[in-house]
């Protein structure tokens, strides 16, 4: 059923943006006040503009009712779209439709606070693909209860809450936007944020009384980290070809240590040694791996297993 309203409600969006549908109504919103009053004695002319004008009003009325046929059909995609988001795991793919006909009609409000009524029951893990597009339009106004803002705003929190790894990177990148203004020489003064770094920065402070504020503490370390390590500089001439090690002051370097102490209190075998996030270890540049010093000297007499040795280090 919800497949065949979205079907029809987009042949009906095809036809309105069409040719056709433009030419029919500009001549029913054509005037007949330019009618020259002077020649309404002719009865010929007099019966031509009473047709007319009843032809207008035709297609007034033609242009309101497919109007109102594109919003029934939408209202039973939107309807019947949720209920099957909601009750069944089998066509979860479906939120991409649905998503694609919210964002087409954000500016709706009956759509926003009468026919999505039930967009809060549907399982915060169907909108988890589709965070990067959602916290797009995230804002800081969430006033209105039921409006566009404020229920992206509550998709985004309660993925935040449940998904935290794969939703609050994207929130942090948000939060983040404008801070490569602090690195920049030639940046001049500050810049106005936007609503939708303004709306980031608020979910963050809503979340940091959270279940999740040690994540977000974690997270942001490392936002910062990585991007004080994009705008580092060896000292000296550059060359392409040339690994140069990272100073222990990077904050970085303070996010490798607490991961590699980590790593070093966990007990695993081969199979998991193979698996994420140990390949992150082993990705570590040889400059860095040697810059630890006594620190590695430690978690390699902690490591007994030859095996795991060998992954690591590949001795």
């Amino acid at each position: 059923m919800a497949r065949f309203a979205d079907t029809q409600y987009q042949q009906i969006s095809t036809y309105m943006n069409s040719p056709t549908y433009e030419a029919l109504k500009e001549y029913a919103c054509s005037s007949t006040d330019k009618v020259d009053h002077a020649k309404m004695s002719n009865q010929y002319f007099k019966r031509a503009v009473i047709i007319s004008q009843r032809q207008s009003t035709n297609d007034a009325a033609e242009l309101k009712n497919i109007e109102q046929e594109k919003r029934n059909y939408l209202a039973q995609a939107l309807k019947y779209y949720l209920r099957t988001l909601r009750s069944s795991e089998k066509y979860n793919l479906l939120i991409f439709r649905l998503v694609a006909l919210w964002l087409d009609n954000m500016y709706d409000d009956e759509v926003n606070e009468q026919l999505l009524d039930e967009l809060d029951t549907i399982p915060s893990f169907k909108f988890v693909p589709l965070v990067p597009q959602l916290a797009a339009h995230i804002n800081n106004d969430i006033r209105q209860q039921y409006g566009f803002s404020a229920r992206i705003f509550r998709i985004l929190e309660r993925c935040s809450l449940e998904h935290p790894y794969h939703t609050l990177p994207v929130v942090l990148a948000l939060k983040n936007l404008h801070s490569d203004d602090e690195y920049e020489s030639d940046s001049t003064g500050a810049k106005k944020e936007e609503r939708r770094v303004l709306g980031a920065k608020k979910l963050l402070s809503r979340l940091i009384d959270s279940s999740v504020r040690t994540i977000i503490h974690e997270m942001e370390n490392l936002s910062r980290a990585l991007l004080s390590l994009a705008y580092w500089q060896p000292k000296g001439k550059c060359y392409s070809n040339k690994r140069y090690a990272i100073p222990r002051e990077q904050p970085i370097s303070k996010v490798l240590f607490k991961l590699i102490r980590h790593l070093s209190n966990l007990l695993i075998d081969e199979h998991t040694a193979r698996s994420y996030p140990f390949k992150l270890f082993i990705l570590l540049s040889e400059s860095s791996i040697n810059n630890l010093g006594s620190e590695e000297y430690k978690i390699k007499k902690n490591v007994k297993s030859k095996k795991y040795k060998k992954i690591l280090w590949k001795e």
